[in-house]
């Protein structure tokens, strides 16, 4: 039998997976563990490289695997998933999938954790989600006591904006003599001669749909000789004051 060089090793609760393939890439190994058989398989195996998901107890059988004389490799499970096989989500092809990262040399392993160190993370893990659940339940108190801040804030009617869209100028048109002269001007020269049904085909407009007609803009000429009357006119009106 080949000589195996990487074992994938799915872990579990009660059975493990077990996928080792040998120096030219063929399967060698590919069985079932029960919980009490791992660290005898691994004790009878000659030294080779074993890789496992990095999780929380993926460092204890870490540690176990290592003192038979193995070289462990813990990988992140994201690293993990782009060698799963499509349509086959199993503890074998996922022992397969971990043996193949694991024989990845550019894909960065998790360093194993010793169980002091692991025991320090247990103690402070619940300490950090004491705080983060003792800040939530005082955000909840305060919104159900006091109300965020977009609930205590009347919103603006709309009739109460009736005076600030309709503010009238401080000047009206009897007193500002500007606007009184431009706005006669303008006004008679918009209002025109009346328009007939048929003055459209007339000035050249299209009519669509039986539609009032659109009222013909001023020619350049027309527009000189406006600006000059408004001219004229607010002169005679400063003058009058």
């Amino acid at each position: 039998m080949e000589q195996i060089t990487t074992i994938g090793l799915d872990i579990a609760k009660a059975v493990f997976q077990v996928h080792g393939v040998g120096q030219s890439g063929s399967v060698v190994v590919r069985r079932q563990l029960r919980r009490g058989e791992v660290v005898k398989f691994f004790g009878g195996l000659a030294p080779c490289v074993v890789g496992m998901e990095a999780c929380g107890s993926g460092h204890y059988w870490a540690r176990q695997v290592a003192a038979r004389g193995h070289q462990i490799r813990l990988l992140p499970p994201a690293h993990v998933k782009p060698y799963v096989k499509r349509g086959k989500k199993n503890d074998a092809a996922d022992a397969a999938a971990i043996c193949e990262a694991a024989s990845r040399p550019h894909l960065q392993a998790v360093p194993v954790r010793s169980a002091e160190n692991q025991a320090v993370l247990q103690v402070g893990a619940p300490v950090l989600r004491l705080v983060g659940d003792r800040a939530g339940t005082e955000l909840q108190r305060r919104q159900a006591t006091v109300g965020p801040d977009h609930q205590n804030r009347q919103p603006l009617h709309p009739a109460s904006l009736g005076h600030r869209r309709h503010r009238p100028h401080p000047l009206s048109q009897d007193q500002h003599p500007r606007r009184c002269a431009m706005g006669e001007q303008a006004a008679g020269a918009q209002a025109g001669p009346p328009r007939h049904r048929g003055a459209g085909q007339q000035d050249g407009t299209r009519r669509l749909g039986g539609a009032v007609p659109r009222p013909s803009l001023p020619r350049s000429g027309d527009a000189g000789r406006l600006n000059a009357g408004v001219a004229k006119e607010v002169f005679d009106c400063e003058g009058d004051m």
